[in-house]
Parts: structure tokens; C-alpha cells; sequence
């Protein structure tokens, strides 16, 4: 009877050892490739999102597209030789718009790409190029906003050929701009002027206006000076002021209230409120106020909830576990979207994005028995 027993322990033992993963090795932690900024397709069956390299083995950065389905495997999109990122769907869930690196020549430049999901190849959307970023669909579909910084004049890209790429700052600043592409023609326009610097916008649910923010400079110490929180006409015209701010706010969100429509941001209030909450001001201006006053905890993301005008969804990082919530613009009700299994054994790291009816989302997570995706062994990518 002994015996038998040691035999039955020793298998058990056996089977244990053979479930345990083999140890990470240097090379998978040094080179790896980690999922991040997921995007749900509108009707909630698909998910987009950025295989982004830890360590990059040539000068030139590369990340690929892939696409997550409900019933499959994930898939590469896009071939990864260059760099290919920031991928949104139109609101048919028909095409997907994103920003490359992809070359006609030896200059550095970025271009938006439309890529359709019935098959075919990703082209050029239009002409405009240059340093772009942060792109982003009209609600009905029509235009492409995208944020584009001012060309370099030619000395200096003449220069940092040469390897010579000293700066003195603010001599001759170039501003960011917000540019309009229209999605059938590639026809661009700039809707912005004057000594600027735009950090950052969101278009009104209308698809009639934008809400930027801005700054007197572009450099990274004026978001620590104020901000300023304008309306713009997406035909064209005078920005119309909403507030200021003390320090430069993040990611407007435009939502609804008894009163009318609000702005949401993420923000802080300087030494007297440091920490990054939300904060509300009314779209025909007012006070920015602070819509989580007794918040312990961090505000990392805020984006729009699909379904709710009144609500936005927030990441919330409280002591090390990243969360997501609901809340209300009106009360600072929160209510919890992280799912139970989540949000008790693992971290948000980024996201989330939303369906079109809200009811399904994409996010990363880290899992706390687990490391982030190494060559396949653990995806970071989570719905």
C-alpha cells in the first residue's frame, strides 16, 4: 500500500512539473512583442490592434496590424516592415484608417492609409504627409481629422542628415495643426492658425465642430503652463473659447447633461488638486470643475461610452491595479466596468475601446500569474 501510494505521488508530481511553463529565458524578455491599442470593431466581432516590439533590432522602428476575430486565431494585417499604427474603424466596420511611415522616398514621413476589410490593399489617403498623429473618424464617416505638425524648413532636414540635430529651443517653433481629410476624395484642409499649438481634440457627436486643446508653444514644458479649451467649426472658421485651464488638459470628451452639452478632460488643478481626475466645463464655457474631488486614485484614460450620451469611461489606476469605470458626468457617480475575473486578478493597461452599442469592449490587461505577451506566450490583448 506504501508503494502504490508513492507511485500515485509521484505521477501527480509528474503532471504537475509537465503543466508548469519552462522559465523565461533572457532573449524572450529582451526581445518581444506586446500588444497595445486595442480597437473593437462596431458591431463587437473584431478587434484591431498593434503588435509593437519591446526591443528594436534596426535604426528604423517597425510595427505590424493585426486583427483578433470572436471564432479564430489573431492575424497579421499589415506586413510589418515599416511602421504602422493608431488603426480606426469607420462606422460601418468596412475600413480601417491608420498611420505609417511606408516611403515613395528617403525623407521621414507619415501618412494616413485606408485599408478595406472585404480584401484589397491598404493606399494613401490623399497628399497630406508629414509629422501626423492622432486620427480620428467624423461620426458619420464622411472626414478624417488628424493632427499634423509644420514642415520642417529644408536647412534643418539638411542638417540632421548630416547627423547634426542640435536644437535651440523656441528659436523657430513649428506649431501643430488640425487638419480635415475629407474619406472619398483625400481632399485636406487646415483648420487651425496662428501661433497655436494643438494637444489634443475630439469631435462634437454633431460632427458640425471639434473641441481642441491648446498651448502658447509647442514645447513639452507649456503643458505645465495654461491651456486653452476652444470650439472650432469643422467647416471652417473663428474657434470659439470654451475655458482655460491651469495646466494642459487631455483626450475632450463631449457628452450630455440636463443643462446641455459638457466637455470632459483629464486634468489636474496644480498643487492644489495634482492628481489627474476628470473635470467638466459646459461646452458655452464656464468653470472647469473637478468631477472627482475625493478620488483615491489616478486617471489614465478617458474616453466616450457608446449608449450613455451622459457617461463617460474612464481608467483609473488605484495603488498598483488599473480599473475601468463608468461615470456620470452629472453626479460623479463610478460604476464598475471591469469584469470580476479582472479586475481581481489582473491590471488594465490601456483601453478600452467600445462598440458601437456599448455593451462589448477591448482592452489590455496584465495578469498578475502571468508575464505580457512573450512571443505567443501569454496575449495581452483582452475583451
Amino acid at each position: 500500500m506504501v508503494t502504490k501510494t508513492l507511485v500515485r505521488e509521484e505521477a501527480t508530481t509528474e503532471e504537475r512539473s509537465s503543466q508548469v511553463p519552462a522559465p523565461l529565458r533572457v532573449e524572450e524578455l529582451a526581445d518581444r512583442i506586446v500588444p497595445v491599442d486595442p480597437r473593437i470593431s462596431p458591431d463587437g466581432a473584431r478587434v484591431v490592434f498593434v503588435a509593437d516590439p519591446v526591443s528594436q533590432k534596426e535604426e528604423r522602428r517597425t510595427r505590424a496590424l493585426w486583427l483578433a476575430e470572436a471564432n479564430g486565431p489573431a492575424r497579421q494585417l499589415t506586413v510589418g516592415t515599416s511602421d504602422n499604427n493608431d488603426p480606426r474603424w469607420s462606422q460601418d466596420g468596412a475600413r480601417l484608417i491608420f498611420r505609417s511611415d511606408r516611403r515613395k522616398s528617403d525623407e521621414e514621413e507619415w501618412r494616413l492609409f485606408l485599408l478595406p476589410l472585404q480584401g484589397g490593399e491598404a493606399a494613401p489617403l490623399g497628399e497630406l504627409a508629414g509629422e501626423l498623429s492622432q486620427a480620428e473618424w467624423s461620426p458619420d464617416g464622411s472626414r478624417v481629422a488628424v493632427l499634423r505638425r509644420d514642415p520642417e524648413p529644408a536647412a534643418d532636414r539638411a542638417r540632421k542628415k548630416e547627423r547634426d540635430d542640435a536644437v535651440v529651443i523656441e528659436e523657430e517653433p513649428r506649431f501643430t495643426r488640425l487638419w480635415i481629410v475629407d474619406a472619398d476624395s483625400g481632399k485636406a484642409r487646415c483648420l487651425t492658425t496662428g501661433e497655436r499649438e494643438v494637444r489634443d481634440y475630439a469631435w462634437v457627436p454633431e460632427g458640425d465642430a471639434l473641441v481642441i486643446v491648446t498651448t502658447a508653444m509647442p514645447e513639452t514644458d507649456a503643458l505645465l503652463g495654461a491651456a486653452d479649451l476652444w470650439r472650432v467649426p469643422a467647416a471652417g472658421g473663428l474657434p470659439q473659447p470654451i475655458a482655460r485651464f491651469p495646466s494642459a488638459p487631455w483626450s475632450p470628451v463631449v457628452v450630455q447633461s440636463a443643462d446641455g452639452p459638457v466637455v470632459a478632460v483629464g486634468a489636474d488643478g496644480l498643487r492644489q488638486q495634482p492628481s489627474d481626475s476628470v473635470w467638466v466645463v459646459p461646452m458655452n464655457g464656464g468653470e472647469p470643475r473637478n468631477l472627482l474631488p475625493e478620488l483615491i486614485g489616478v486617471v489614465e484614460e478617458i474616453a466616450p461610452l457608446p449608449g450613455h450620451p451622459d457617461q463617460i469611461a474612464a481608467r483609473i489606476v488605484e495603488r498598483t491595479q488599473g480599473r475601468l469605470y463608468a461615470i456620470d458626468v452629472a453626479t460623479g457617480a463610478m460604476m464598475p466596468l471591469t469584469p470580476p475575473a479582472l479586475a481581481e486578478g489582473g491590471s488594465v493597461v490601456e483601453g478600452a475601446s467600445f462598440s458601437a452599442d456599448g455593451r462589448r469592449l477591448a482592452a489590455c490587461v496584465d495578469h498578475y500569474n502571468s508575464a505580457a505577451d512573450q512571443n505567443g506566450r501569454n496575449d495581452r490583448s483582452g475583451r
